[in-house]
C-alpha cells in the first residue's frame, strides 16, 4: 500500500505529541531570531558601542568566533554531562543576560568578553535541543531534527529581517535590547516546556 507524504508526516506528527512538539520547534525559532537580530548586525553593534575602527570589528568578529566555535563543540559533550534540561535553561538564560549586558559594554574589552559569553552558550543551545528531540522523541527523532533545522533557518532570516526593521526605527543601540527581551521570552517557553516534553514510560502490562 502506497503511502503518501501527507500520510506520512500526519503519522510522524501524531507520534511526536501535537502539542510537544511544536513547543520545542518554536522555542528553537525564539532563540535563534533573537540572536540573528543582533547578529546579522553585529558589525553596526560594535561601532555603535566601541567605535567603527576596522580592527575593533575585526577583533570583536574573531572573538565572538572563537565563542562560537567552542560553544558547538563543547556542546554535546556539556550535554552528556549535564542533561540537555539542565544546558537548556542555563544557555538561554546566560544568552538572555549577555545580550541585555551588551548595550551597556562601551569598553572594548568588557564588550569583547560579552561576545565570547554569548557565543559559547549561544552556540550550545542547538545541540542541546538536538538532543533534547532525540531524548523526547526517541522514535522519530531523525525526522524532527530536520524540522528543528528548518526552524534555525528560518530564525535566521526572521532575525535579520526584525532587526534591520529595528535598526531602521530604534537604532543600533536598541538591537541587543530586543534580541534580549525574545530571549526572556523563549525562557519562559522553555520553563514551561521542559516539563510537558519528558519521556512518558510505558506502563507496566496488568
Amino acid at each position: 500500500m502506497r503511502v503518501t507524504d501527507e500520510e506520512g508526516f500526519g503519522c510522524v506528527w501524531a507520534a511526536a505529541g501535537a502539542q510537544t512538539h511544536p513547543s520545542i520547534l518554536v522555542l528553537t525559532l525564539a532563540v535563534v531570531t533573537a540572536e540573528f537580530i543582533v547578529y546579522a548586525y553585529i558589525s553596526v553593534v560594535v561601532g555603535h558601542n566601541v567605535g567603527s575602527a576596522s580592527a575593533t570589528i575585526a577583533t570583536a568578529l574573531m572573538i565572538f568566533g572563537i565563542g562560537t566555535t567552542a560553544g558547538t563543540l563543547a556542546g554535546g559533550f556539556l550535554v552528556d554531562r549535564y542533561g540537555w534540561r539542565r544546558m537548556l535553561r542555563t544557555s538561554t538564560f546566560v544568552i538572555a543576560v549577555a545580550l541585555l549586558v551588551i548595550p551597556f559594554a562601551h569598553n572594548a574589552v568588557f564588550l569583547f568578553l560579552r561576545l565570547v559569553v554569548w557565543g559559547l552558550f549561544g552556540w550550545t543551545f542547538t545541540p542541546t535541543q538536538m538532543n533534547r528531540l532525540l531524548d523526547t522523541f526517541p522514535d522519530n527523532g531523525a525526522m524532527l531534527l530536520t524540522s528543528n533545522a528548518s526552524a534555525v533557518q528560518l530564525g535566521v532570516a526572521g532575525g535579520g529581517l526584525v532587526g534591520g526593521a529595528v535598526l531602521a526605527t530604534l537604532g543600533a543601540g536598541a538591537l541587543a535590547f530586543a534580541g534580549s527581551a525574545v530571549v526572556w521570552l523563549a525562557l519562559l517557553l522553555s520553563w514551561r516546556g521542559t516539563r510537558a516534553t519528558e519521556p512518558v514510560p510505558p506502563q507496566a502490562n496488568r
